[in-house]
């Protein structure tokens, strides 16, 4: 009940916007657990450093998906 493209289209973006939501939703939570860490490091400087990377990875993360999903928008918007 029709055009099979346009009901793939739908589907992928259901599926991408799940995906992408997922994806947010974990570096947030490693932003979390990298702040936790660096605050319970109590100065050890290993420590410290490996809270930092968390940190530094997670907002990669997030800037990565930022620009998956407007990418991905745009495509769609181009397409439909």
């Amino acid at each position: 009940s029709g055009d099979p493209i346009v009901q793939g289209v739908a589907l992928i973006q259901k599926f991408g916007g799940w995906l992408l939501l997922l994806a947010g939703a974990l570096a947030v939570v490693f932003l979390v657990i990298g702040g936790i860490r660096y605050l319970v490091s109590a100065g050890n400087s290993a420590q410290t450093e490996g809270a930092k990377k968390t940190i530094m990875y997670a907002l990669i993360g997030l800037i990565v998906i930022v620009i998956s999903a407007f990418a991905v928008n745009l495509v769609i918007s181009l397409f439909t």
